[in-house]
């Protein structure tokens, strides 16, 4: 395709749910990584051959890939977005992580298909999106930080295998409904267009996810049946208002602004992965380890040294003893005495340095009193060893007992089909109220904001209707780093 006086590569990798990563193991998966990265970076040297004004993306790569890698050769990063996929309006604030799962690597971001209208192709169709759905889920892109968004596609083909994927015109080409919540969105946010594009999302939380890591969820599906994916709990941080980027351990210490790191799968880590940890935690950072810790080597093989390996200078402790369960486990945690079922794999963390505490017993069968997770201070921060997933469960506890920071919200909300996303730089801080329910949700001010349309103060709780949208900017004076009502 063309854009503007630059011609841009995208290509597709169908990936997804390959066999061959539970037939063969993690050879035949880094063999399709390398294989479908090796081929995208040989199309964008042609093209960058042909123009040295190119501008090489690629939309929405399958797993299994190596993201980082990927991406090192792209200038943009291209995603797609169909939140139809996502049946129950309550996971489509989570579904906007996926965002995260390449945001800390991509030179630019664009949305390169947006959702426009119904979602369907020959052998399926999908429900239509109701009145102001399609511009909700939008801004729910504008807010994770894409600075272009291409509706796709722009009129419906009638005919082929996406004959039933709608466009913003119908194939008689008139505009309706779909075409109207476009344009007002665009002309909404038109006026601050250029301040929006020079902010990028807040984000503080990190999940340290390296490719190896994806590779033993793979090979291994016992770890997916019992510990759930290492994504797992990204319901919860929604809810906790918190956005997330997913990094390689090792890169963590090179990045800024992250006060929590999530370490849902602790395997295949390195010297160098241990070390950045270690930096990053020593200069106040937060690190919740979670499962497997020193489970499995850098080869993933079991390990010869007494897990977690090259972190137990991190953790002060030992995980050794683990086991899977036939039902959920369930652990009592410190001091409030909540009880939280953690799912069906448990270790026993037992504390092996000074310093280290208890925060959490089991209290299933005859794990029943010995200790779960524990935490510890080291430099400036802080050590949680989490010996159960790290789940929306396990997240929500841990951000109440053990102190995880809420981050800075100015608005907040309670429901859970709507969120809250803010981008922030340059002076400037957008907060995108968005409501993907079918119901209307209540949105809480904690300080007084603008909105963004009208520049009038808004400091009382406010309402969105059904698929409603907002957008606000902080009120001046109330934080170092705002942007006035009126800019």
């Amino acid at each position: 395709m063309v854009h503007g006086h630059a011609r841009v590569l995208m290509c597709d990798m169908s990936l997804a749910g390959s066999p061959l990563g539970s037939l063969y193991g993690t050879r035949a998966l880094a063999f399709l990584s390398d294989l479908a990265i090796g081929f995208l970076h040989e199309q964008a040297q042609i093209i960058r051959a042909a123009d040295t004004r190119a501008a090489v993306l690629h939309n929405l790569p399958f797993d299994p890939v190596d993201r980082p890698a990927l991406l090192a050769g792209l200038d943009i990063y291209g995603h797609d977005h169909y939140p139809a996929f996502l049946a129950d309006p309550a996971d489509r604030p989570a579904g906007g992580l996926w965002y995260g799962r390449f945001r800390a690597y991509a030179r630019r971001l664009w949305t390169v298909e947006q959702e426009s209208s119904q979602v369907g192709q020959t052998s399926f169709r999908l429900p239509s999106s109701p009145p102001g759905q399609l511009a909700a889920a939008a801004l729910q892109s504008i807010g994770h930080g894409a600075d272009l968004l291409a509706w796709s596609p722009w009129r419906a083909y009638p005919a082929a295998q996406e004959a039933n994927w709608g466009g913003l015109l119908p194939t008689w080409g008139e505009p309706g409904r779909h075409y109207q919540e476009a344009r007002d969105l665009v002309t909404a946010l038109a006026p601050r267009a250029a301040q929006i594009a020079a902010t990028r999302p807040e984000v503080t939380v990190a999940r340290l996810l390296s490719f190896r890591q994806w590779q033993a969820h793979i090979v291994e599906p016992w770890i997916r049946d019992s510990l759930g994916n290492p994504e797992c709990g990204w319901r919860a941080l929604r809810e906790l208002g918190l956005n997330e980027d997913q990094l390689r351990p090792v890169d963590l210490v090179e990045r800024t602004g992250y006060t929590v790191a999530l370490l849902p799968h602790a395997v295949a880590l390195t010297a160098d992965d241990a070390f950045a940890l270690a930096r990053w935690v020593e200069a106040g950072g937060m690190l919740v380890v979670g499962p497997l810790a020193g489970h499995r080597d850098e080869d993933l093989h079991g390990p010869v040294i007494e897990p977690p390996g090259a972190i137990a200078p991190l953790t002060g402790t030992v995980n050794g003893e683990s086991t899977t369960w036939p039902r959920d486990l369930t652990i009592l945690g410190r001091p409030s005495g909540q009880t939280v079922e953690v799912g069906r794999y448990g270790e026993v963390v037992e504390p092996r340095q000074p310093g280290v505490e208890v925060l959490a017993t089991y209290l299933t069968d005859w794990l029943a009193g010995r200790p779960a997770v524990t935490w510890r201070p080291l430099g400036a921060g802080r050590v949680i060893h989490c010996g159960v997933p790290l789940c929306d469960a396990v997240l929500r506890w841990l951000w109440e007992d053990a102190g995880l920071p809420p981050g800075d919200l100015a608005l907040i909300t309670h429901e859970s089909p709507a969120e809250v996303l803010t981008r922030s730089g340059g002076g400037h801080r957008f907060h995108f109220a968005i409501n993907h329910g079918p119901a209307p949700a209540v949105f809480h001010i904690r300080r007084p904001l603008a909105d963004l349309a009208t520049g009038e103060a808004v400091t009382n709780s406010f309402t969105l209707l059904p698929y409603g949208w907002r957008v606000l900017c902080e009120y001046p004076g109330t934080n170092g780093t705002t942007v006035p009502a009126t800019a």
